[in-house]
């Protein structure tokens, strides 16, 4: 992988992104691989990628079947719960099956939509990961 990191010559007028190989001066620098999201900051965040693998599990075996498990005990279909969040029945089902990730804007909705506060679905969640661990 080839890192660069690159910024806006907002000074010269234009604000087109430049890049060029990675510099002593990480301060005005955002670190991007080819294809990805950039991580924002200095290069040292790098190294925490590790947390996104355990992250990424505990999103696919708890957070994802707990909001099933919290639709399916209010008798929601995700053609319900769309209709109610004023989206497509496609969004539900691809959160559900984690072809989606949701962020927390988008998870206190789907609380509400559902009845529950976000502070009762993060208790929820908890105590599944305690059991899970």
């Amino acid at each position: 992988m080839v890192w660069q990191a690159a910024y806006f010559a907002v000074g010269e007028g234009h604000g087109l992104p430049l890049a060029h190989n990675v510099g002593a001066d990480c301060s005005r620098h955002v670190f991007v691989h080819h294809g990805e999201y950039p991580i924002l900051g200095y290069s040292k965040q790098l190294d925490n990628d590790w947390r996104v693998l355990k992250n990424s599990a505990q999103y696919r075996d708890v957070f994802l079947p707990l909001l099933k498990e919290l639709r399916v005990a209010r008798g929601l279909t995700q053609v319900q719960l769309a209709h109610q969040l004023e989206v497509p029945q496609s969004y539900v089902s691809k959160y559900e099956t984690g072809e989606r990730r949701l962020d927390f804007v988008e998870t206190a909705l789907i609380c509400r939509a559902l009845g529950m506060e976000i502070q009762e679905f993060a208790k929820r969640f908890a105590v599944r990961l305690r059991k899970g661990s």
